[in-house]
């Protein structure tokens, strides 16, 4: 007789989950891991070392927005800012 029945291993997907390793963060935010780390060594996003692992507060990433990635600006963010001049002249006007 076992004890112990050996289970499915399951897990939940990145975006349900509090904290996350690199491959998961990398997904959330849709980069590469490779960008991932290297925004990690320039420690400009949100993460957390505990011993030799990096692990990154879903929340945190959720709240992060990053201006630059490689030299160039973020085209999402500038279109925003963009459309939020154009709306705000059309209130006002």
């Amino acid at each position: 007789m076992q004890l112990f029945e050996q289970q499915e291993e399951y897990s939940l997907p990145p975006h349900l989950k509090i904290c996350v390793n690199y491959a998961e963060a990398a997904i959330l935010l849709s980069l590469s891991t490779a960008t991932l780390e290297r925004l990690v060594r320039r420690d400009e996003i949100p993460h957390h070392k505990i011993g030799d692992r990096v692990i990154f507060n879903v929340e945190e990433l959720r709240g992060w927005r990053p201006i630059r990635i490689g030299g160039k600006k973020d085209k999402k963010q500038k279109v925003q800012v963009e459309s939020t001049n154009q709306h705000s002249g059309e209130l006002i006007g």
